[in-house]
């Protein structure tokens, strides 16, 4: 099992020649809500230019046409 890394829990899947053993896959970002929630209630808020990157304002001001 450590020789092909599988730590944790598995995934076993029969097939025409075996048995197919995979880890499972974690889901990306599970537990992010959660852990916002819990920094939010403990008084920190993200920063505001965080998300200063993501802003349309300049493309909708002047590369934008109908």
């Amino acid at each position: 099992m450590q020789q092909y890394r599988l730590n944790g829990e598995v995934e076993l899947h029969p097939t025409p020649e075996g048995l197919l053993i995979k880890p499972i896959a974690s889901l990306a970002r599970q537990g992010w809500d959660a852990q916002m929630q819990t920094a939010l209630a403990a008084g920190q808020a993200p920063e505001g230019e965080l998300l200063e990157g993501f802003s349309d304002a300049a493309f909708e001001e002047t590369e934008w046409q109908w």
